[in-house]
């Protein structure tokens, strides 16, 4: 059975007595299917502000008092199948990201709505380059001594660990740089305008 995974409001996950877990695709909300076991490298993430939905054995979607919508957020090369369904509260904050999936729980562990499209070693947060972040960091810092950019992405690469910034250091894959006047997705340290500023 896929049961209703959800967060207190003190963030400790619950799994739903009798819930089914509902998701989204785009205003339609239905049971979750197509679960994968959370891959490795996904975090799991309360959605403050959203009260957690499931569905009841005739198939209505209820919410759950004091029940905090819980989502994934995935590695790179997996693909979302299901959006996570809640229901909004007044005043809910912006959610950084965007790039949420539906979870639920199958025999107590949890799962998410994914599938496995790409095995690049460049996004995978396991890779043994990753190892070496370390050294290239050390080398860029050679390179470039007095570069306001290196040690800005230096901060997102290792006190945030993206992924993308490693790429520019580790020279894999894609990488990126933060040019961008306006952005929503809300990184930690990221210089550009947000929401609400």
């Amino acid at each position: 059975m896929k049961r209703l995974l959800y967060a207190t409001r003190d963030g400790r996950l619950r799994v739903h007595r009798s819930l089914q877990a509902a998701a989204r695709s785009g205003w339609d909300v239905a049971a979750a299917d197509r679960l994968i076991p959370i891959p490795p490298g996904a975090t799991l993430m309360h959605l403050p502000g959203r009260v957690a939905v499931g569905r009841t054995a005739a198939g209505a979607t209820v919410p759950v008092e004091d029940a905090v919508a819980v989502a994934a957020v995935l590695p790179p090369g997996y693909l979302r199948t299901w959006l996570p369904a809640y229901q909004e509260q007044p005043q809910a904050p912006v959610l950084p990201l965007f790039g949420y999936a539906a979870v639920a729980s199958v025999d107590g562990e949890p799962h998410v709505a994914a599938l496995r499209t790409d095995r690049w070693s460049a996004w995978d947060p396991q890779a043994a380059a990753r190892q070496q972040i370390a050294l290239a960091i050390a080398a860029a810092r050679r390179a470039l001594p007095d570069s306001r950019l290196r040690l800005h992405l230096e901060t997102c690469a290792t006190d945030y660990r993206c992924l993308t910034a490693q790429n520019v250091f580790l020279r894999a894959g894609e990488g990126a740089i933060p040019v961008s006047p306006a952005c929503n997705a809300a990184c930690l340290g990221c210089i550009s305008e947000q929401w609400g500023d």
